[in-house]
Order: C-alpha cells, then sequence, then structure tokens
C-alpha cells in the first residue's frame, strides 16, 4: 500500500458512556461498533480503554486522521494517542446528510442513516410497530452518530484532506 492515499475515514465520539467508532470510505460504511466505559471506572481508566479500540481501527485501516467532534473528550486521547484528528460537529454532518433539515433531532437523522445503509439495522433495534429506531436504546444508536461524523466527512471533501500520503 506504499505510496497509495488511505482509503477509509475514521470517526468516533462518545455518548451514554458509549464510545461509538466507524469506519467509512467513499463506498459507504465498511465496520461500525461500539464500546462501553464502564461509570466505575477513572477518568485514566477509561482513557486506557478507549484509546486501544481506536488505535486498533486506525491501525486495521492504515488511518492517521481521526473525524471526531471539536473539544471533544475523544478528541484529546486521539491527540495524546499521537492521532491527528478532524474537527466535525453533529449539527454540520445533519447539514450534509439532511439537507434542507439541519434542524432535524437525532431520531430523524437515525432514521436516515437506517433507511440508507442497511448495515446499520444489525446494531440497532427497529421497532416492529413503526419501523423507527428504538431511541430509549441509548447503548445501540451511540455508534450511529460516529457514522454520521464519517459519513459526512467524506461527502464534504473533508475525507480528502484525511487521506494519508
Amino acid at each position: 500500500m506504499s505510496g497509495e492515499p488511505a482509503r477509509y475515514c475514521l470517526a468516533a465520539c462518545v455518548r451514554f458512556n458509549i464510545l461509538g467508532l466507524a469506519v467509512v470510505s467513499a463506498n459507504g460504511i465498511v465496520e461500525a461498533k461500539r464500546r462501553c466505559l464502564y461509570h466505575g471506572g477513572s477518568r485514566q481508566t477509561v482513557q486506557d480503554f478507549a484509546t486501544p479500540a481506536i488505535l486498533n481501527l486506525a491501525n486495521d485501516y492504515d488511518i492517521s486522521v481521526v473525524v471526531v467532534e471539536p473539544g471533544s473528550t475523544v478528541s484529546r486521547w486521539c491527540e495524546v494517542a499521537g492521532l491527528q484528528t478532524a474537527q466535525l460537529t453533529i449539527a454540520e454532518a445533519k447539514q450534509v446528510l439532511l439537507p434542507g433539515d439541519a434542524s432535524a433531532s437525532h431520531a430523524v437523522l437515525f432514521q436516515h442513516l437506517v433507511k440508507t445503509n442497511s448495515k446499520l439495522k444489525n446494531i440497532v433495534t427497529i421497532l416492529p410497530a413503526t419501523g423507527n429506531v428504538a431511541m430509549t436504546q441509548r447503548w445501540r444508536i451511540a455508534p450511529l452518530l460516529a457514522v454520521a461524523l464519517g459519513l459526512a466527512a467524506v461527502q464534504t471533501g473533508l475525507y480528502q484532506h484525511l487521506l494519508k500520503h
């Protein structure tokens, strides 16, 4: 792979004490996963648990830059681990993924993501009566925010600036 740019974008965020991770390419979602960050541990313990999860994915896909929310804990973890970060907010991701509906709720964003990316149905619960994503299962929906960051980074061209040379 030498001389070729990396083809993948890694995005990470934390919500509800869940680390959401997504690897995205120009062709769509490659991988989306979650890691539970338990309440009982100290801040350092959580960092010691989360940082290897981020580094492992970055190494697996030859990624040197991680898309994170500005000023987030994940941003600091990545910088301490020696990874560069690119900043993108969830609101900016919504503007890209839901044109004309940037003020949409997370529920609308999640519905859009699951509707347009069937792979995501495997990580969330779909309510049989409505076909909507179950918003009460926070541990399941947290990775969708990382997916949104990754997809938006790819669609905006921010992805191109993330490519490793």
